[in-house]
C-alpha cells in the first residue's frame, strides 16, 4: 500500500515538474517572440531615422544648386526698331558663387556662355539670331560647379543631375533629382522663356480681394455710423 502511494506520487510530482517546465518553455517562446517583434520594430524606427537623415542631408546638397536660374529673354535691340534679340539669363540667387559654366539651348551648345557667377547676381549670353521663341520644355540646359564642388546640370524645368567626370574627361549625369528650393520668379515662364506679362496679370489679380474688403469695410460703416 505504501509502495502504491508512493508510485502515486513520484508520478504526480513528475507530472506537475513536466507541467511546469511546459510552463516555463511557453513563457521563454512569447518572451522571445516579444523580444524579437520589439527588436523589429526598433531597427525599422532606426532605418526610417536613417533614411529621414539620408533625405535631409541630400536635401542640403541640393540646396545650392537649387537656387540657379535659367531662361531665354528676348530683349529689344538698340540699333533697329522692331527688332529682338535673344540671351540666356543665369541667375544664382545662392549666397555661394558657381563656376565651370555653360549651356544648350535646343540641344546645341551656347558658345559664349563660360566662366562663373558671383552670389546673388545675374549675367545674360547672347544667343544665336536663329533661336526659336518656342523653345523646348527642357530648355535651356545649364550645367555648373557648386561652391561644395559638385557639377550640376539644371534642365529648364528645374530638374538637377549630379555630374560624374569619366576617365576621358566626359561628364555622365546621374538620375534626375527635384530642387529642394523652389525659386520665387520675378516673371513667369513658358517654356524657359520669360513672359513678363503673367507677373502684371498676378498683380492685377491681387487687387480683386483688396477691392473687395475696402468696399465691405464701407458697408459695414454705413449700416453700424450713419
Amino acid at each position: 500500500m505504501i509502495e502504491n502511494i508512493s508510485t502515486v506520487v513520484s508520478a504526480l510530482v513528475a507530472v506537475g515538474a513536466l507541467a511546469v517546465s511546459f510552463v516555463a518553455h511557453r513563457h521563454q517562446v512569447s518572451r522571445a517572440r516579444l523580444l524579437d517583434a520589439k527588436e523589429q520594430r526598433l531597427e525599422a524606427a532606426e532605418r526610417l531615422l536613417a533614411q529621414r537623415q539620408a533625405a535631409a542631408d541630400r536635401q542640403a546638397v541640393l540646396t545650392q544648386a537649387s537656387m540657379i536660374d535659367s531662361r531665354v529673354e528676348w530683349t529689344a535691340s538698340s540699333l533697329v526698331d522692331g527688332l529682338t534679340t535673344p540671351e540666356l539669363k543665369i541667375t544664382n540667387q545662392s549666397s555661394q558663387p558657381i563656376s565651370a559654366l555653360s549651356a544648350w539651348v535646343a540641344g546645341e551648345r551656347v558658345d559664349s556662355v563660360s566662366g562663373g557667377l558671383p552670389a546673388a547676381s545675374s549675367r545674360t549670353f547672347p544667343l544665336p539670331l536663329g533661336t526659336s521663341l518656342n523653345t523646348a520644355p527642357g530648355d535651356p540646359d545649364v550645367a555648373f560647379t557648386d561652391a561644395a564642388g559638385i557639377h550640376w546640370r539644371r534642365d529648364g524645368s528645374g530638374g538637377l543631375f549630379e555630374g560624374t567626370r569619366t576617365d576621358t574627361g566626359e561628364w555622365t549625369w546621374g538620375p534626375r533629382e527635384g530642387p529642394s528650393v523652389v525659386l520665387a520668379s520675378s516673371t513667369g515662364t513658358l517654356g524657359g522663356v520669360s513672359v513678363a506679362s503673367s507677373h502684371r496679370a498676378m498683380g492685377a489679380s491681387c487687387l480683386i480681394p483688396v477691392a473687395g474688403l475696402i468696399l465691405l469695410i464701407a458697408a459695414v460703416w454705413v449700416v453700424f455710423f450713419r
